[in-house]
């Protein structure tokens, strides 16, 4: 197994957050309108002539907006890499049992299963409905695409 199989990954892992209340379209809605209200308001104010103003509402809708780009690549690519820095610097020999307690969709679990082709990664979790589609059959299907389901 080379680094590169090891650093891919092609389960869904979903999008971290609490959508109990508002969904993640709802959220990615609100913080798009946040951000272009800032930008049409700094807009506004530059042809005004009121460059603080302007500044100001300009650069705090280009940090929503960055916020929300760290955090999409967060936790849809950047997660892995810190996992897999973590494994890395385990040295696992590939024969060692891993426990996930709380494996949710299976990102950490699954990471570790690969890394063990003669030992075993069990995951546990009591999976509520806290992330999207957070289930065992979830789990169970990302561990099929990652080729590491038995």
């Amino acid at each position: 197994m080379t680094h590169t199989t090891i650093r891919e990954h092609k389960g869904d892992y979903g999008i971290d957050g609490s959508f109990h209340k508002v969904s993640a379209r709802g959220q990615a809605i609100g913080v798009a309108v946040q951000a272009a209200i800032l930008a049409v308001w700094s807009a506004i104010s530059l042809a005004r002539g009121k460059r603080l103003t302007a500044a100001l509402t300009g650069a705090s809708s280009l940090g929503i907006a960055a916020s929300a780009a760290l955090y999409i690549y967060a936790t849809k690519a950047g997660k892995f890499e810190v996992w897999n820095g973590i494994f890395d610097d385990l040295q696992l020999h590939g024969d060692e049992t891993v426990l996930d307690m709380g494996c949710g969709r299976g990102a950490v679990l699954l990471a570790a299963a690969k890394r063990l082709p003669t030992g075993r990664a069990i995951g546990v979790d009591l999976w509520q409905a806290d992330q999207t589609d957070n289930s065992p059959s979830a789990t169970l299907a990302n561990a099929k695409l990652e080729n590491v389901a038995d």
